[in-house]
């Protein structure tokens, strides 16, 4: 393994630090990404005490942002709506304007715990409605602008698209698991979408549920897109490049892109359903490869939440040895 000893972090090992920000904001969290090595995905574990919230309303013109709440109640303002949240619920919140911002609340008695992730912009540009304020970052750059000459304008025009918007949540007891993963003897599992469901555009996101002494994937590597895993019930191990580790009920997982030292699976090594939220950036082109058999496989144009088979270059799988010179049949 290269930047670090571990990729596999559990929430209870967290060391969270807290926020405070005048009457209304107040948190305790943790970036979770860089303590394991991500590279394309940002994700966090927040704690939110009682009638309090983590960050202002806002929308982001860049990063997408999917959020899952681990345990309490509350309330997602998201647009010009407001929905009751609970554990369980994975809330999507795509790139747009002000008719795509958000804000989890705290109004319940109890502390409010949530997990969020999103895509890794070099820059973004964020709106704030309840301030009038447009925030640009990157490149060490942090800029913030009051009073937008054109904020009315937009306002104006986002609105008209806000009454159209549905409020993106499921929660993980209205899933259906649609897909079959079982193959031979040592693949049994099913998957159920989530993603393409609530109108994610650049991530990726589903439940997965393996079977004792089962996996869903083969042992693989991806060298365009960044996965992580955080796992919701059950216990197993994670194979990552030449290492093993136990995994349990809360663990995180990074899965960084790269060659096969980064190839990784997770075994149902338990006696009962290993079951774990499976998340991914949606970079449309990828190259997989799969040590155990020696194959790799290519894919291209693939549109987000869509099978392989709709991918305007189809998935090809070939073995590692089947090699021609460039100018081979020209």
């Amino acid at each position: 393994m290269s930047v670090i000893d571990s990729k596999v972090i559990n929430i209870d090992e967290l060391k969270l630090e807290h926020f405070e920000k005048g009457d209304k904001f107040e948190s305790d969290a943790v970036r979770i990404g860089p303590l394991l090595g991500a590279k394309e995905l940002g994700y966090s574990y927040d704690i939110v005490p009682p009638g309090k919230r983590s960050c202002p309303f806002h929308s982001h013109r860049g990063e997408e942002e999917m959020f899952f709440i681990v345990k309490g109640t509350g309330t997602l303002r998201y647009g010009n709506e407001t929905r009751k949240i609970r554990t369980g619920d994975v809330i999507c919140c795509p790139i747009g304007g002000p008719e795509t911002a958000h804000q989890i609340v705290n109004d319940s008695d109890a502390e409010l715990a949530y997990l969020s992730i999103s895509t890794m912009m070099p820059a973004e540009v964020c709106e704030y409605p309840d301030s009038k304020k447009v925030g640009a970052y990157g490149g060490g750059l942090r800029h913030m602008t009051a009073h937008d000459p054109q904020w009315r304008q937009h306002r104006l025009l986002d609105r008209r698209a806000m009454t159209a918007v549905t409020v993106p949540i499921i929660n993980l007891d209205q899933l259906e698991f649609s897909r079959d993963l079982s193959h031979g003897e040592r693949f049994d599992a099913k998957l159920a979408p989530v993603a393409a469901k609530l109108g994610a555009r650049k991530l990726g996101y589903n439940v997965t549920a393996v079977a004792p002494g089962k996996r869903a994937f083969p042992f693989h590597n991806h060298h365009a897109n960044e996965e992580m895993f955080f796992v919701l019930d059950g216990a197993g191990t994670l194979r990552f490049g030449t290492a093993e580790y136990p995994v349990r009920k809360g663990d995180f997982v990074c899965c960084p892109p790269g060659g096969p030292d980064v190839a990784h699976q997770l075994l149902n090594t338990g006696t009962v359903e290993l079951r774990y939220i499976a998340v991914s950036t949606m970079i449309d082109t990828d190259i997989w490869q799969y040590p155990d058999s020696g194959k790799f496989g290519a894919i291209g144009g693939r549109n987000p939440g869509r099978p392989p088979n709709e991918a305007t270059f189809q998935a090809k799988f070939v073995p590692e040895g089947a090699a021609v010179e460039y100018w081979h049949g020209e």
